[in-house]
């Protein structure tokens, strides 16, 4: 196991603070120096994309909201894609331009 010591780390970086989220539990290091914990949203696809959106659907309507809005949109303006951390310039500066573009 790495053992850090955080500020020494801190000094070594020449910076103020070290500010960070979603360690992990066992971190011991860090649990002085820890505000708060809250549970870290984890998505199990082990089974599949299909098993886990058909256990999703069992137990909340939060994809049927997401599939209306997203009918409601098509029918606005098109097709809609979602693509989870895209890395082309061109998506960012489209997201960009959607959300300066005032709501009809």
């Amino acid at each position: 196991m790495l053992v850090i010591d955080l500020l020494a780390l801190v000094r070594a970086l020449g910076v103020a603070r070290f500010d960070f989220s979603q360690m992990l539990k066992g971190q011991t290091a860090l649990t002085p120096y820890m505000r708060g914990a809250e549970i870290s949203w984890i998505v199990d696809v082990s089974g599949g994309y299909h098993a886990y959106e058909a256990a999703i659907r069992e137990r909340s309507s939060v994809l049927t909201d997401i599939d209306k809005k997203r009918r409601k949109i098509e029918r606005g303006i098109g097709h809609c894609r979602f693509t989870a951390m895209s890395p082309s310039s061109t998506d960012f500066q489209t997201l960009i331009a959607l959300k300066r573009t005032p709501l009809k």
